[in-house]
């Protein structure tokens, strides 16, 4: 996928910013987006992902601040504690 709005259009990740996509009745996270242009990092030997998460990032002009416990952050939590899979994109 070159843009977003594929993913959207065929509903793998629906936000258009965001790079986490969850189910607000279930509480969980669905799918993530590792764009390769934030703190993410990938262990090819390990085969693990360490995502930053969602906000924090200020902008051009801003530090990176810490994440808040809500929203995406909080869903994907969840989906860690319930073991439940999570696309990554």
């Amino acid at each position: 996928f070159f843009y977003r709005i594929e993913l959207a259009i065929v509903r793998l990740h629906r936000p258009m910013e965001n790079g986490i996509d969850y189910d607000t009745n279930s509480g969980l996270a669905t799918s993530i987006v590792v764009s390769g242009k934030y703190m993410d990092r990938w262990n090819i030997t390990d085969g693990l992902l360490t995502y930053s998460g969602m906000g924090g990032y200020g902008g051009r002009r801003a530090e990176p601040r810490d994440q808040k416990m809500e929203k995406g952050n909080l869903a994907m939590k969840r989906s860690v504690e319930a073991r439940k899979p999570v696309r990554v994109i």
